[in-house]
């Protein structure tokens, strides 16, 4: 019983947070775009492995489970009713704009019990909406993981490195060499 217990208590200590992306409110962007870009920010919000990010179709399963329509959800209340039914902390909710050449991304992570802001990020960039999509949603995930620029890098740097020693051979290759040199240089 006891064992049972750790596991379980161990377990939702190391578990990921799971969370939500809202479909953002398109300004001045046309639908397509809109849900590009959406789609964009749950990829790179996957990737950085900080939450478990809930998929658009299984979000809609669950919810056509308790008959809740949620297309055209933009808005603080409805963004926080679905993450009330889903069970989650935190729902992300936004907009993606363009006035003339300019876009701008405005994001909010969205705390489901206070109905309060945790987290916002913004990204604006005047040009093509091809830069938003591989620059900009990188970004707003960076900034509502409350990742900085330098950490973002560090992570990738990790990432790539255990993604170069799987098998770990080459790991222990560099720790034996490493431990040689280390010990020429001492002994």
């Amino acid at each position: 019983m006891k064992i049972l217990l750790f596991i379980v208590l161990t377990t939702s200590l190391f578990s990921i947070e799971p969370i939500a992306i809202i479909e953002f409110e398109g300004i001045g962007v046309n639908l397509d775009e809109t849900r590009t870009l959406t789609q964009r920010l749950r990829t790179e919000m996957i990737s950085l492995e900080i939450y478990k990010v809930f998929e658009k179709s299984e979000m809609e399963r669950l919810l056509a489970q308790v008959f809740f329509q949620h297309s055209g959800c933009v808005d603080l209340s409805c963004a926080v009713e679905i993450g009330k039914m889903l069970g989650l902390r935190y729902v992300i909710i936004g907009s993606i704009s363009q006035l003339g050449s300019t876009f701008s991304i405005d994001a909010r992570m969205i705390d489901v019990e206070t109905s309060e802001p945790s987290t916002t990020a913004k990204y604006d960039y005047t040009g093509g909406i091809e830069h938003v999509l591989k620059e900009g949603m990188n970004s707003i995930a960076n900034q509502l993981c409350e990742l900085e620029q330098t950490k973002a890098i560090e992570l990738e740097q990790t990432k790539a490195i255990e993604k170069n020693t799987e098998g770990g051979w080459q790991l222990v290759i560099f720790l034996i060499v490493t431990a040689g040199v280390w010990f020429s240089i001492y002994f």
